[in-house]
């Protein structure tokens, strides 16, 4: 073969140019990489705390009254309810929102609930349950 003849493929200049053998398999794999990158970011959210809508106090009672119910604990119309704001603070995940909903039994001691869930305030997922009674999770 003669120095001044064309090559003969379009990949036989790999083996004489290092330099062209990684910006022909690199750059795809670039593209690839970035590509994956932003799939698994769009994956890497807390669904938990950080997804959905915020929900409203009402709601975060009737999520609250459920997770009781679905515990098997019954409680009459007359336990006062209370509900508040509530941020919890952690050192992975950062300030999560919440609502407190504590439900004190009627006649009960001191007005410390017997109950207390804390529900997520965007996305309505319960995140705590305490009964005071038994200190039980």
């Amino acid at each position: 073969m003669k120095p001044t003849a064309p090559p003969q493929n379009e990949f036989s200049e790999l083996a004489t140019t290092p330099a062209v053998a990684y910006l022909r398999l690199v750059r795809p794999m670039r593209a690839i990489a970035v590509a994956v990158a932003f799939l698994t970011a769009g994956c890497a959210n807390d669904f938990s705390h950080g997804a959905g809508f915020p929900i409203s106090s009402e709601r975060a009672v009737q999520i609250a009254s459920d997770e009781l119910r679905r515990r098997g604990i019954a409680i009459s119309p007359r336990w006062r309810v209370d509900v508040t704001h509530d941020v919890l603070i952690t050192e992975a995940v950062g300030d999560i929102p919440t609502w407190l909903v504590t439900f004190h039994a009627p006649g009960g001691k001191f007005g410390f609930p017997r109950y207390r869930v804390s529900v997520y305030r965007y996305g309505g997922g319960v995140y705590d349950f305490l009964d005071s009674a038994t200190f039980s999770r």
